[in-house]
């Protein structure tokens, strides 16, 4: 896993752009303020994490596909709670760093052996459910290396 860290990036820029818990709904412990929003104890609160992946004040260039944002040296920088592709805090999602490296070796083990053509629209269209997910699906063209 230490030497697949480009590897790493490119699944962190995806779910960036495509993030699999694209809003969250969280219940206010007390009273609070933000940005001028008054907000009461026992208030529900929408966080919408695709905005804040897709919103300029955090990310330079916001809907290119960049997996060096997430290279070391610029994820130090990163504002906090900036990118929340599983949540974060307590109520993160348990199987959040499982789910990257699974999906790191996947990928790895995949262009080992084949090249995938994406054959669909682009931008690919989004639906938004509980998860982020791709409307119509992703149609590829896989070629065995």
């Amino acid at each position: 896993m230490q030497q697949l860290s480009y590897t790493r990036q490119v699944i962190q820029e995806t779910m960036r752009l495509f993030p699999p818990i694209w809003a969250l709904i969280r219940i206010a412990a007390g009273d609070d303020e933000i940005e001028g929003h008054k907000i009461k104890a026992g208030d529900k609160v929408i966080i919408l994490s695709y905005i804040a992946h897709h919103s300029a004040k955090y990310w330079d260039d916001p809907e290119k596909f960049d997996p060096d944002r997430f290279a070391p040296e610029r994820a130090k920088k990163r504002v906090k709670y900036s990118y929340l592709p599983f949540a974060a805090g307590k109520r993160a999602c348990i199987g959040g760093a499982l789910s990257q490296i699974e999906n790191t070796l996947a990928l790895v083990q995949l262009l080992r052996r084949f090249t995938p053509e994406y054959t669909g629209p682009v931008p690919a269209k989004i639906h938004a459910t509980v998860t982020l997910c791709p409307k119509g699906g992703l149609p590829f063209r896989i070629r065995k290396l």
